[in-house]
């Protein structure tokens, strides 16, 4: 009997060691993998932070914000509280189109108990279809909500299924955005230290205007995604039934920007049809964007021009709310 369990061992002894070091290795990448996830979702800094809040219902506004860079540098929001009256947020994440956006307002949506207002700070790309994700890392941390899930897998279904999926993957898609962010958010924990965002997630831009900005280009032709203006109805059917008022709002663009485009006044008035009756706002006939000094480049306000648009969309807002 001893002699057949000697041989047993003889013969598997060799298959042991690999396999037990195989599953130290797994338990410590999963280790790391939680560690890493887990100072991710509380970084405070930059767009992951605000990513954080709104995903971790940090926060509730009256009011939030959603779009671009074009609305998280344009929407003053502490301006906004302040003139309406209203608690407001701006939730916009740089490089992002309302493809990727989406997931977040979604979320919003299922969690809010005070968001009465969504607005939506739009510029001519937010309906562009793609299929490359923005800083994906920033989202990272939250594959496993089906909100976050659905909206990057509908722009990169490969890699966010592998990110989901099999183990160990993510580790290939993790930026050192990612990294960053979760030491930030260890140490944040380590020291009892959380940067307060006393600008409710608004990135003011101090920059001047960029001449370089306006040399010519090719004159171009926007094309909208039937798709995705179908997804933002739906969307806006979904806050509707939580009694949630849209808002949309095309964002000023510089004259010397608006040359670009042979059709802008046709995409301007089909995404007017977007909003709520009453509840769309084009900045594009603005007199703001007749003035280099309010832009620091033909599409993204500076910070003298987030005030002044931000202070005439509040009286406007508050006229036609009647607050």
């Amino acid at each position: 009997m001893s002699s057949s369990i000697s041989n047993f061992n003889m013969k598997y002894l060799p298959f042991v060691q690999p396999l037990l070091f195989l599953g130290i290795f797994a338990i410590l990448l999963t280790t790391i993998d939680y560690t890493l996830k887990w100072g991710v979702k509380h970084s405070t800094d930059a767009q992951t932070g605000k990513i954080n809040q709104i995903m971790l219902h940090k926060v509730d506004p009256d009011l939030m914000v959603f779009g671009s860079s074009v609305a998280e540098v344009g929407f003053n929001s502490p301006l906004l509280s302040q003139e309406l009256g209203l608690y407001s947020f701006n939730g916009a994440v740089d490089g992002t189109r309302f493809q990727q956006y989406k997931g977040l307002v979604k979320e919003v949506n299922a969690f809010s108990e005070n968001a009465k207002y969504i607005v939506f700070g739009i510029t001519y790309f937010d309906f562009i279809k793609t299929n490359q994700l923005t800083e994906p890392s920033r989202f990272y941390a939250f594959i496993n909500n089906d909100n976050i899930y659905q909206s990057l897998y509908e722009i990169d279904n490969e890699n966010v299924h592998k990110v989901k999926s099999i183990p160990f993957y993510a580790f290939t898609q993790y930026t050192h955005t990612y990294y960053k962010n979760a030491l930030l958010g260890l140490r944040s924990h380590l020291t009892s230290r959380t940067p307060v965002d006393s600008l409710f997630g608004f990135v003011p831009h101090k920059a001047a205007w960029n001449a370089d900005t306006a040399k010519p280009a090719h004159v171009q032709k926007i094309k909208l995604s039937p798709e995705l203006l179908n997804d933002f109805k739906i969307l806006k059917e979904q806050l509707n039934s939580r009694e949630r008022k849209v808002i949309v709002v095309f964002m000023p663009m510089h004259v010397s920007g608006q040359r670009h485009f042979s059709n802008l006044k046709e995409v301007v008035q089909q995404i007017s049809t977007l909003a709520d009756p009453g509840l769309f706002f084009d900045y594009t006939d603005s007199s703001i964007c007749e003035s280099t000094e309010y832009f620091y480049n033909q599409n993204h306000l500076n910070t003298r021009g987030a005030n002044t648009f931000s202070a005439h969309f509040a009286k406007e807002l508050e006229k036609r709310l009647k607050l």
